[in-house]
């Protein structure tokens, strides 16, 4: 899936759509029957997943932000907290030691 290799492009349904040859509406509704979730809902999930896994390796919150497609570090930090619960930097206190 595009999505994964380069999860910091600006995706959007009409982009994604437009790759498959379908309808913005038909992609939406083919995506969310196949996966189980909206093509946003997917996509941030990705992100995150991918950013826990650039933390890890020691890399600054405002690269990895940068990394998986957010504009600012706040707004990945409301992603992040949305989707684990706790700030970037909480979670590589717990996670990375």
């Amino acid at each position: 899936m595009a999505i994964h290799g380069d999860p910091n492009q600006p995706w959007g349904l009409h982009k994604l759509a437009a790759m498959c040859n379908v309808s913005r509406s038909r992609f939406a509704v083919l995506f969310k029957r196949r996966v189980g979730m909206t093509v946003g809902e997917y996509l941030t999930n990705w992100r995150i997943y991918t950013a826990q896994e650039r933390l890890r390796t020691g890399k600054s919150v405002k690269l990895v932000a940068q990394d998986v497609g957010y504009g600012s570090q706040s707004a990945f930090t409301r992603a992040f907290v949305g989707r684990i619960g706790m700030s970037p930097r909480a979670w590589m206190k717990l996670h990375c030691g």
